[in-house]
């Protein structure tokens, strides 16, 4: 454990980072090359900066991760919440589905950001096209409208 901490200490976190986004491209299934990426997403060096790395692609593009946006009113955070947990359910079940995660601010209680990543647009894109997806979205924009950022590594 001792060493764990000690090389913890020495690296950099976007080396850190990269570390374990190269280990988890490596789990899915990725690859971690592709001449077209801006390895600065990664690692936040500039190209050709020591420490930067080309971004994990994955058959049928790059990785992508999507940030979804939601405020709804007060007193409505158990029945939303219970909705975001049957989405992320049947999105764990759904191929090219890598990781998820529901954030609420800080600062504002009702603000909801949930972020999904998926091994390519392709799965995304097949995701969105799920019936009993949609039939979910549909409650949950009942609560307040969703926008959406896809972002690709």
């Amino acid at each position: 454990m001792n060493t764990w901490k000690r090389l913890l200490r020495k690296m950099k976190a976007p080396q850190f980072l990269a570390g374990l986004l190269m280990i988890l491209s490596l789990l899915t299934g990725c690859s971690a090359s592709t001449p077209n990426q801006n390895p600065s997403l990664l690692t936040g060096a500039a190209p050709g900066e020591a420490g930067s790395k080309p971004a994990p692609v994955c058959e049928g593009g790059s990785v992508v991760k999507v940030l979804l946006e939601r405020t709804i009113k007060g007193g409505q955070g158990q029945e939303f919440t219970q909705l975001l947990q049957k989405m992320r359910t049947l999105a764990m079940q759904q191929p090219g589905y890598i990781s998820g995660e529901t954030l609420r601010a800080a600062d504002d209680p009702n603000h909801y950001l949930v972020i999904s990543v998926w091994k390519s647009m392709a799965h995304w894109q097949a995701w969105l096209g799920q019936p009993e997806r949609q039939k979910i979205q549909d409650k949950i924009d009942t609560y307040s409208p969703t926008t959406i950022r896809v972002y690709t590594y």
